[in-house]
This record gives C-alpha cells, structure tokens and sequence, in this order.
C-alpha cells in the first residue's frame, strides 16, 4: 500500500476520515424519534443516508487488523477484547443504574439483564455493534491465515458468495421462500464477517475508477426506497434496505472506496476518530436525557428536529468523550485516552 496514505505516527489516514464519517452517521441514524405529525419521508431519507454506519465501522475494523500482526492469539484478543470489553461493561452497568433509578426496571429485572449481559445486549440494545464486534475479535485469529495464505482472486470468491447470500435475503420480496435455517447453501456465508473481509480487500487493493462511478450506487437505495413507497408495495425493510441488506452494503463499499481518496492528515480527524467508540457508547444517553428534553426542538418540524438531535447530541457527545478522554482511567470507560 502506498505509504503516503499514512502520516508520521503511521497511522492510515483515509481511516480515520471513514470512523469519523460512521459515528456521525451512527448519530444521525438515532436522530429521528417518533413524534406526533413526523414527516415520514423526511425521517425514511436521514435513516436511508446513515444505514451503511455499521457496516463502515466493521469494513474499518477489517482493513487495520487483517491479517493479524500479531504471533499468537492470546495477546491479539488481550488487547483487542480489553479495549471493548470493559467499556461496554461500565455504560451498560450505568444505563441499568439509570432504568432502575428512574422506575423503568425493577431490581430483580436489573440483576436479570446484568447476568445476561455477556449473551446480549438488554441494557441498551444499540450496543448491539459492540457484541458483533467481539464475536469478529474472536474470529479473527481463525482467518487472518486464511488471509494471509490468499490471493485477491480467492478473497473475491468468498465476497461474490457472500454477496449472493445477501441477494437471496431479498428474494423474499419476490415471494421467494428462502430457507433460513442451517440447511439453506449459503447458510455460513451471511453475517457481519464478510464487510470484516471486504474491508480488508478494498483497503488492500486499489479499485481503479472516478468517484463518479460510485456515485449511484450511494444512490440506488434512496431510488429503491422512493420507488416502493411510490408503487404503495409492501416489504420487510431489513432485508431491502436494513443495516446488513445488499443495497445498504454496496451503499457503504462505495462510501469506503471515495473517502479512501481522502489521504491528508488532519488532528482534529485524527482525534474525532480517536473517540468514535466512546461517542457510540454514550451518544443514546445524551440524546435520551439531554436533547430531546429540550422544548424549543419540537416546534419548527420535522427536518429541524432531526437536525437539532444529530447536531447537539455530536456535540455534546463529542465534548464529553473528548474531556474525559483526559482523565485517569478514560480507557476503561470510553475506549481510549489522551494522556501522555
């Protein structure tokens, strides 16, 4: 790879320009709350535009630890696992102390949730993307020799599969019954795993091309999404249009192939992109508590209220990670510290 893509700390410097982009997204995909009179398209074309968040942030994860560098797995999953781990227990332990606090649950629903913690995510069901991200950490010692044994034309193999296993999720709009138990054949190609490897790929190998050829494939979901609301079709949106559907994928492959051509270094990139893990583990709670407390939000429509939401929860978001990212400890609350 050519190494004026990455700066003097040898970091990748498109990267950080993609993780950035992803948690901004993330929040703005949170920002339309249900509310009386809401516009749908309005609400349906902010979610449209920030679908592809999750998979970006798993296509980055893909490019920096694919292959492995690591010798062994145990100092690879010590180090990666820690990082996320112990964070996601700290603002899920204090989302169950606020439900608690504030009447939602009960002390034995409380004691439930935290015991069930380790298989899922009932204090707060948008830390979803951290328990994948886990299960992709525990897989990666199993294929980082896989990688590093392949050619692209065997990486291509697996992702041209993958992608017909997500084509087939959309085979149901057809009236296609698909099979979605083990015995269907592209059972063991569905799943997070593949944007883990196509990540890797588009970060490993150059895709020639303008910007402009990408272009419609960034469109091709809002043009979907228009044309299925306008012929009044009934379909199951998570697998037309949802976080792991095909459109929301080629949606986010191509997002990653244009920011890629941003290669200049930027601090304040650099940093933002530095505390997207802890601004996707307290954004909700902002959002929840702060935010949409606020009165003045709701009387100027729709399209100003989901822009006040994402605007002021990124802020205060951002604000707050970035201070405590100064204090002692701050990786085992938000992920990552700026003390030297």
């Amino acid at each position: 790879m050519d190494n004026s893509r990455k700066n003097i700390k040898g970091r990748i410097n498109y990267l950080d320009y993609i993780r950035t982009f992803a948690i901004l997204l993330v929040i703005g995909i949170h920002s339309p709350i249900p509310v009386d009179n809401a516009n749908g398209l309005i609400y349906s074309f902010v979610t449209v535009l920030c679908t592809p968040c999750n998979a970006l942030f798993f296509m980055v994860s893909g490019a920096l630890l694919l292959p492995m560098k690591e010798e062994s797995w145990k100092p690879f999953l010590k180090r990666r696992l820690s990082k996320v781990l112990i964070p996601l227990l700290f603002w899920s332990v204090f989302t169950l102390f606020v439900q608690y606090v504030e009447g939602v649950k009960t002390l034995s629903e409380v004691l439930k949730d935290f015991c069930l913690l380790p298989l899922f995510p009932h204090a707060n069901y948008n830390f979803w993307f951290v328990y994948v991200l886990t299960g992709l950490y525990l897989l990666t010692p199993i294929i980082s020799s896989w990688i590093k044994a392949s050619e692209s034309a065997e990486i291509r193999y697996f992702l041209y599969i993958w992608l017909a296993a997500l084509l087939c999720m959309m085979l149901s709009f057809c009236n296609v019954k698909m099979p979605k138990s083990v015995n269907g054949t592209l059972y063991y190609f569905n799943g997070w795993g593949g944007c883990f490897i196509l990540g890797y790929y588009l970060h490993k190998y150059e895709i020639k091309g303008r910007i402009v050829k990408w272009i419609p494939l960034i469109l091709l979901p809002f043009a979907v999404y228009l044309g299925l609301k306008y012929l009044s079709i009934d379909y199951d949106y998570q697998e037309i249009l949802g976080y792991i559907s095909l459109l929301t994928i080629l949606s986010a492959a191509s997002w990653f192939t244009i920011l890629k051509k941003m290669d200049k270094h930027r601090n304040w990139i650099e940093m933002a992109s530095n505390l997207s893990f802890g601004v996707y583990l307290c954004h909700t709670f902002f959002r929840d508590y702060l935010v949409c407390k606020i009165p003045a939000i709701y009387n100027y429509g729709s399209l100003v209220l989901v822009i006040s939401i994402w605007v002021l929860t990124a802020i205060l978001s951002f604000c707050f990670v970035y201070f405590a990212s100064k204090l002692p400890y701050s990786h085992y609350i938000i992920g990552y510290s700026s003390r030297k």
